[in-house]
């Protein structure tokens, strides 16, 4: 009998091998073997890890778009700001120049008053206003305005009465 023969023939009564090998050999080749359970974690795993890669190289694309976004912003409100800037410089200069035109202005009529270089002319229509105030201003001062029309006496004697009913 051949080598072969041999071992095919103690393969069919139990391999040859003891009851105790057997079971270790079983619980050895249970061991090694690759669950489903196992192999979908590995799946999910490798998946994750893609996405999250594919996740971080779109967030660099967005973050870059957004810089580039925000300059152009920066650069638009920074020539706004410019802008408004150099208007309300203007506006300053020109109210400064103003006043100080208006300020001599005032103070050559103060100089001239002061001086007594102005002269002034008043009309009629003028004139006969000025009189008026004048007249009202005489007679408030003096209490002329503030006499009653008809003088009323502060005491009198006692009289009998004009009608004769008292005798």
């Amino acid at each position: 009998m051949e080598m072969k023969d041999f071992l095919e023939m103690r393969a069919l009564e139990g391999n040859g091998l003891t009851p105790y090998e057997q079971v270790k050999i079983g619980y050895m080749q249970n061991k090694s073997r690759t669950s489903g359970t196992a192999i979908a974690g590995l799946v999910v795993g490798v998946g994750a890890a893609v996405a999250a890669v594919g996740m971080g190289a779109f967030a660099c694309a967005k973050a870059s778009e957004a810089r580039r976004t925000a300059a152009a912003e920066n650069a638009g409100t920074a020539a706004l700001l410019k802008q408004a800037t150099d208007f309300a410089l203007t506006q300053i200069k020109e109210e400064r120049g103003e006043r100080i035109a208006g300020d001599l202005n005032i103070t050559t009529t103060i100089s001239d008053t002061l001086s007594g270089q102005q002269s002034g002319t008043l009309t009629a229509t003028q004139q006969a206003e000025l009189n008026q105030a004048q007249q009202l201003m005489f007679g408030l001062s003096t209490g002329e305005y503030s006499k009653n029309p008809q003088r009323v006496a502060i005491y009198q004697d006692a009289q009998p009465c004009p009608c004769g009913c008292n005798g």
